[in-house]
């Protein structure tokens, strides 16, 4: 009976620690970005790590892109604007840092863009790896309620096309974490809208697995949309005269006709592990193993 009980124990302990040792999804240096387009171009597409914004938009928060940001008049970024080359009205305010240097993609330094965009991928593999449940593509109004989980996680096998008067919504509580992956693109028509209910918008994140040059994209024509996007490799277009409250989109290229922009108080997706076997648990079943062998009898020592 002790046998067992220690064994037990140990096992309780092996699998907490197992499981504390997963991989957390890191956004690492793109989390510092509200709008960041880090892709690579590709021979048949100049989308890849551009970021274009339009007249009198406002980024409440740092912009970024890794070989050409294209700004027009009357443009304001709150904090910073990185990119490898900045071509920009005079008008333009940043009331942060700017940096912007040849030849493209040295906006900063010669690893930082490589680095940010390897940070992307990373957490997109992270996110795709969690299991969860799975769904097909979301055409019509839909909610994503919390499943009682530490993160409640959805797979969309398809994408999210959404027309006039649609909505997707997201619903939950303060403490409810989302992972909803799509592995094709977004369209959100005029009137559509991506809502959150309940829970931190930080706390949601859409991450996009398609993309790359004739794959899926996102256009977003109208409509309303709050979370964390991510799309490592998916190109963006943001429609004319957007408000995008507690919003963020990093993906590999933006074209971006928006009004604001303004990102979550804070993303707190970080705390969600993605549990994988590891080693230790390996050493722990041959350990347990161990515990649960015959022992020798034990003899009295002799006179």
């Amino acid at each position: 009976m002790k046998t067992l009980l220690r064994l037990g124990s140990f096992i309780s302990i092996c699998a907490l620690t197992t499981i504390a040792g997963g991989s957390p999804i890191e956004l690492g240096e793109a989390g510092q970005y509200t709008l960041v387009g880090a892709g690579v171009s590709a021979a048949t597409s100049n989308h890849g790590g551009n970021l274009v914004l339009g007249s009198e938009a406002q980024v409440f928060g740092s912009a970024g892109a890794r070989n050409y940001i294209g700004i027009s008049p009357g443009v304001r970024i709150h904090e910073n604007l990185h990119g490898g080359h900045i071509n920009a009205s005079p008008d333009l305010i940043v009331q942060g840092n700017k940096a912007s240097s040849f030849p493209y993609g040295t906006g900063l330094s010669s690893n930082h863009w490589p680095d940010i965009h390897a940070d992307m991928l990373s957490a997109s593999a992270a996110a795709a790896a969690l299991e969860g449940e799975s769904i097909s593509s979301i055409l019509a109004s839909k909610t994503l309620a919390g499943q009682g989980k530490p993160v409640s996680v959805y797979h969309v096998n398809g994408r999210i096309n959404l027309g006039t008067g649609h909505a997707l919504k997201i619903s939950g509580t303060e403490a409810d974490k989302f992972v909803i992956n799509v592995t094709q693109g977004l369209d959100l028509g005029s009137g559509a809208s991506i809502s959150i209910e309940g829970v931190q918008p930080g706390n949601v994140l859409f991450n996009f697995t398609g993309g790359g040059p004739g794959g899926p994209s996102a256009i977003v024509a109208a409509g309303e949309m709050s979370g964390v996007f991510l799309a490592p490799r998916m190109f963006w277009q943001l429609g004319d005269g957007l408000v995008l409250p507690a919003t963020r989109v990093m993906a590999s290229g933006i074209e971006a006709n928006i009004q604001d922009i303004i990102p979550p108080p804070e993303v707190i997706i970080l705390d969600v592990f993605v549990p994988e076997p590891t080693t230790l648990l390996l050493v722990c079943i041959s350990l347990g193993g161990l515990l649960l062998a015959p022992r020798p009898a034990a003899h009295p020592p002799t006179e």
